[in-house]
């Protein structure tokens, strides 16, 4: 899905929606050697004008999803951006109800 923006030469310049994917690693700041993490993974939008703009763009904004807070268990945790696995163009005509923003498709193996 497109739209139109003026671009700072005045010309037209052509607004994608993007979902992008990325992984977020819990860090125990306190030195918990645990072998065993908390990971997320996230999927949001965002809109750009090519490609490789909203590759830059989904880092920047997912590197602003980086946050820490103390615990239930009195630990200060930090969740750190791991990755950012994918970066997509939605193909729905339009953001509404049912549009599809991520799919994957796999073999099942028996």
């Amino acid at each position: 899905m497109a739209t139109t923006t003026m671009g700072s030469d005045s010309a037209p310049q052509q607004l994608t929606w993007y979902w992008a994917c990325a992984t977020f690693k819990a860090i125990n700041r306190e030195g918990d050697r645990k072998k065993k993490r908390l990971w997320e993974r996230t999927v949001f939008l965002l809109r750009s004008e090519t490609p490789e703009t909203a590759r830059i763009k989904a880092h920047k904004l997912a590197k602003d999803k980086e946050h820490g807070y103390r615990s239930a268990t009195n630990r200060d945790v930090y969740w750190e951006l791991q990755e950012v696995e994918r970066v997509e163009p939605l193909f729905d005509a339009e953001i509404a109800d049912g549009t599809e923003v991520y799919w994957k498709l796999f073999e099942s193996v028996r």
